[in-house]
């Protein structure tokens, strides 16, 4: 059966499931209609009596308070023979007790009236009936009224139309005998009491709906998945058997020839088959261990001996190693930014050979693969591999390091193309993420293809990965000794190329930042003798361009505001990892390089006063002081120069400033800096930064 025909036996047993619980729940929305009906009936019987009794304590109170010293009881004689043939008809039920009551009840009611000259208290009906029925659980709005043998309406506790729609009616009461007035009572918009009392049985039910149909969508997913699986297996199993069957052919084709004897007396052949042999013998045996180590790699069994590797030798051998072997010219060049790597040097060469030879598997006839390393950051190396090749389809990018699958290149294959069975990329997947990295492409069809291969850092390897006078100066700022301790380990033995230095207060803090000029400052904000926003306050009024980041539990809008400010460029909320600082670090120390290595020229002039210098941050007035700006004001108000009257985008400006495009904080931020920049400005009307709500900024000197 195929994925197909599943589907739709699914979707029929589904929409048969759902038949059948539509038609439980309406017998069982009857039922409880029905169940409600019944009580209700029963509780305005009872109400109906009440209120008589209700009226004969009301005459007897008022009989009390004419004769203080009388007798005042009330006794009432009902004969109930006299009356029984007015009832002794088919309406009268065949319970001998209900009989009894509801002649009771009628006699009661034409005493009461005649001979009190009281009559019935639609409002105090109202109010015994609904809580009657709040003692049943039935939270109820009625109405109560008085009607005659046909059930017209003679008055009522308050204005009713009748109608089926939206109400609910009893039985009607008599209140005598000629039946010409009866009581009878309207429960408002039963339909929510029912569904309140259906309350867990609709829960239950729609639990039960969603868990069936996850298991069916889940059923089909598997199953899919599992067919996928299968139509891969059998391509693997095509592809291998080809795969293996050219080099068997060779050796066993080869042996023959050497056994035969006939090249004895050709040396030079001779030698030429043996070195065959022992080619296509090392193309089986990689082939081989290639998937033994894939299925370790996939189980975590295989160990990784890391190590420090220098990059050139590694690197040049594989090219040596490629160009003798490729059937195509084949050009590689080198542009090693980092000459080291911390890695297991035996699976990092081969995973970057099935690099090298994807590309000079799927290039034209004159390959040209550069190979370039990097140090992306102090968390990761990274390795580039890019070639002139035919590329890979925007939508096969996405599946292209699953196992088994080539994409586009198994049609190719067919058609006299590369061959293989789909492991290479994924090896090199696998090799990467046990190295706690990773791997990923970015091609256009037809022009490129260009792999990135990231490996983490050496955690604690300091004197590796930075020479000394390239280690990340920190001033940590903690009037907390045991969390400065916890800190300072972190960054400088866990995650490596930091010195830490420590100041207990504010005061300590300035005194070091001036005589030290670390690179970057983290604080926290309610310190002793000065505390953080006062500091931060004196370094802003002299250093505009220093990172600076708040470590607190003060994490409120009003201190977040505060903070940004006075000038900070980030804030961490305790408690941290040491991994969260530093990624933070990171991303704040590249800002400031880039901002670093601007064109010294950058200057741009707003309106007629205002020049603004963005490599020092300094915007110049020609009627006022020069101001000082901070990092992040400076690059906000180069990117607006950059686009003077056009519209910048707010998740463009986030994403660059702040490393995200949604963050609550980040976006509180940026209004806070958009503020400050209108106030700078604020002397000359025609500069406006116009804000477009939701979509971004645009600065304009117009007018």
């Amino acid at each position: 059966m195929t994925i197909k025909h599943i589907r739709w036996v699914a979707c029929i047993g589904l929409l048969a499931i759902i038949s059948l619980q539509y038609v439980w729940l309406v017998n069982t929305y009857k039922l409880t209609k029905e169940s409600i009906q019944f009580r209700s009936n029963e509780v305005f019987r009872d109400a109906t009596m009440r209120e008589v009794f209700y009226r004969m304590e009301v005459y007897q109170d008022s009989l009390q308070k004419k004769y203080k010293d009388r007798d005042t009881s009330i006794m009432v004689r009902i004969s109930l023979d006299e009356d029984y043939d007015l009832f002794k008809d088919d309406r009268v039920d065949e319970n001998v007790n209900q009989w009894l009551m509801s002649n009771m009840q009628v006699s009661m009611q034409e005493i009461v009236k005649r001979d009190y000259k009281l009559s019935v208290s639609l409002s105090s009906l109202d109010s015994i009936y609904r809580t009657g029925l709040a003692a049943e659980g039935l939270d109820a709005e009625v109405i109560t009224c008085v009607t005659d043998s046909l059930g017209n309406i003679l008055r009522s506790s308050r204005s009713i139309q009748v109608g089926d729609y939206g109400l609910l009616k009893t039985g009607l009461q008599p209140i005598n005998y000629k039946r010409t007035e009866n009581l009878q009572a309207f429960i408002v918009n039963p339909y929510w009491i029912i569904f309140q009392q259906m309350t867990l049985l609709l829960i239950a039910t729609v639990l039960m709906m969603a868990m069936i149909v996850y298991c069916l969508v889940y059923q089909i997913r598997i199953i899919a998945h599992q067919n996928k699986i299968a139509r891969m297996r059998e391509d693997f199993s095509y592809a291998m058997i080809h795969e293996m069957k050219t080099p068997l052919a060779c050796i066993l084709m080869g042996t023959r020839m050497l056994k035969s004897g006939k090249l004895d007396i050709y040396p030079d052949k001779r030698e030429k088959h043996f070195q065959i042999l022992e080619d296509e013998s090392e193309h089986l045996l990689s082939l081989t261990n290639k998937v033994l180590t894939l299925s370790k790699l996939e189980n975590a069994q295989l160990r990784l001996w890391k190590e420090e590797v220098q990059l050139r030798p590694m690197l040049e051998d594989l090219i040596e190693k490629y160009t003798a072997k490729a059937d195509k010219p084949v050009h590689f060049s080198l542009r090693l930014e980092s000459e080291w790597v911390y890695a297991d040097e035996e699976f990092l060469k081969e995973a970057i050979g099935n690099l090298v030879d994807n590309s000079i598997k799927y290039s034209g006839e004159e390959v040209e693969i550069q190979i370039s390393s990097l140090r992306q950051d102090h968390n990761f190396y990274l390795i580039k591999v890019r070639d002139n090749g035919m590329g890979i389809p925007l939508k096969d990018q996405s599946r292209i390091f699953e196992k088994y699958e080539r994409a586009s290149a198994a049609d190719r294959s067919r058609k006299g193309g590369a061959s293989g069975f789909g492991l290479g990329l994924n090896y090199v997947f696998r090799v990467a993420e046990a190295h706690g990295g990773k791997v990923c492409v970015e091609s256009i069809e037809g022009e490129y293809s260009e792999f990135l291969l990231f490996c983490r850092v050496r955690r604690g390897y300091k004197c590796f990965l930075k020479k000394e006078d390239d280690m990340i100066k920190l001033l940590l700022v903690e009037d907390d000794t045991n969390l400065c301790y916890i800190i300072r380990g972190g960054l400088e033995d866990m995650i490596g190329g930091y010195e830490v230095m420590t100041a207990s207060n504010g005061e300590e803090g300035l005194r070091i930042w001036k005589e030290q000029h670390p690179d970057i400052i983290i604080s926290d904000i309610e310190m002793p003798v000065m505390d953080g926003y006062e500091m931060v306050r004196r370094i802003r009024e002299t250093d505009g361009f220093i990172p600076i980041v708040f470590t607190s539990g003060r994490v409120s809008p009003k201190d977040v505001v505060k903070g940004y400010e006075l000038g900070v460029n980030n804030y961490i909320k305790k408690p941290f990892l040491a991994e969260e600082l530093d990624a933070h670090i990171g991303a704040l120390l590249k800002m400031k390089q880039g901002m670093g290595a601007a064109n010294e020229s950058e200057v741009y002039q707003i309106g007629e006063n205002y020049t603004f210098d963005a490599v020092h941050a300094v915007l110049k007035c020609s009627s006022c002081v020069q101001k000082t700006m901070t990092e992040r004001e400076a690059k906000l108000l180069q990117m607006l120069c950059k686009k003077k009257n056009e519209l910048v985008r707010r998740d463009v400006i986030l994403s660059r400033l702040w490393d995200t495009e949604d963050d609550f904080f980040a976006s509180r931020s940026l209004d806070v800096f958009v503020t400050r920049l209108r106030k700078l400005f604020a002397d000359d009307e025609r500069i406006q930064i116009k804000t477009v709500k939701g979509v971004g900024l645009c600065l304009s000197d117009k007018g």
